[in-house]
């Protein structure tokens, strides 16, 4: 396991087993070992984070440090769930996710929006169609995190998707096609006419698991699904 630390070292833990791996009987749980590996000498960090103000955690988004940026992003997220969120911390996520900032800065924003619960799937639809396709893509993760219904999967079915002959957001599709278990989904059928890659090594596979559901529920929609690709 690798924990990365709120001053930038590396923590990683390690176990040691004398015997066959998984034999419970026999192991050593006395025994093993944490490396944290550094830079340099760093300087250790004390502090509070859940003593910031709601601006000062969204500030936190632009941190060099990882550890700061989900830290802040968890406090924001418990206290939308409380009800304690302000409306000015939406604001300001909202202003670090437009597209003058840089891309790390604005899919955190948009991991933050998400986690507080101020985006909807309409709102994903239409990042899905933003220029960076690193956004586009986890757009299209998000909304099927929040698809609930038909009518949601119609407007998905209907919108415009200039990224679709990107991997990215082909994986992306085709890993949340495998929540939507209803049979003979036309969504399947632009994913499998999108994907042309066969020599990838996930794409195949992944397009698979997203149409296999329907395959079994639907022999002749199966049908349908197969001779829409290029896939072997």
């Amino acid at each position: 396991a690798i924990r990365y630390g709120p001053d930038g070292g590396v923590f990683l833990s390690d176990w040691t087993d004398t015997g066959e791996c998984h034999n419970y009987d026999k192991a050593d749980l006395t025994n093993g070992r944490i490396y944290k590996v550094v830079h340099g000498k760093p300087t250790p960090w004390r502090g509070n984070l859940a003593k910031l103000s709601d601006g000062e955690l969204v500030g936190l988004q632009s941190h060099k440090n990882d550890w700061q940026v989900r830290q802040a992003r968890r406090l924001l997220q418990e206290r939308s769930a409380a009800g304690k969120l302000s409306k000015d911390a939406v604001a300001d996520l909202e202003t670090l996710f437009k597209p003058d900032h840089d891309t790390r800065i604005r899919l955190r924003a948009l991991w933050a929006l998400h986690g507080v619960g101020a985006r909807n799937s309409g709102d994903y639809l239409k990042f899905m169609r933003d220029a960076d396709i690193s956004v586009a893509a986890w757009a299209a993760r998000l909304f099927f995190d929040e698809v609930r219904d038909e009518r949601e999967m119609r407007d998905f079915e209907t919108a415009e998707h200039p990224h679709l002959a990107e991997p990215r957001m082909q994986l992306a599709v085709a890993s949340g096609l495998q929540r939507w278990k209803e049979p003979n989904h036309p969504a399947a059928l632009m994913l499998l006419k999108a994907v042309k890659d066969a020599n990838d090594l996930n794409l195949p596979l992944m397009t698979w698991f997203a149409i296999e559901p329907r395959v079994a529920a639907d022999t002749t929609f199966g049908l349908r699904c197969l001779e829409s690709t290029d896939l072997p």
